[in-house]
């Protein structure tokens, strides 16, 4: 398994949130060899919030993370997007 870690600055936390429910998520999931999501909520100091998305394999994840850097969504900037492998899930 891989998963896509991105990280991005949020600028309208309540943007953000609507755009990943309304339209990111169901996007997401239905991509090939989807397995899970995560989104954690920003760091209210710097505004960087995290997010994991695992895929069965490499170029999946790797499509999926090519997405995510030429992703315009309204109230984040992303700042780092790395295709990493997934050692454990519990």
């Amino acid at each position: 398994m891989y998963a896509v870690m991105m990280r991005v600055r949020v600028d309208d936390l309540q943007k953000a949130v609507e755009q990943l429910e309304r339209e990111l998520i169901p996007v997401i999931k239905s991509a090939p060899g989807f397995r899970t999501g995560i989104w954690l909520s920003p760091d209210m100091a710097t505004g960087e919030g995290l997010s994991f998305v695992v895929f069965d394999d490499e170029s999946q994840a790797q499509q999926a993370a090519d997405m995510a850097r030429s992703s315009n969504r309204p109230g984040e900037t992303p700042l780092d997007v790395q295709t990493v492998e997934v050692i454990a899930i519990a």
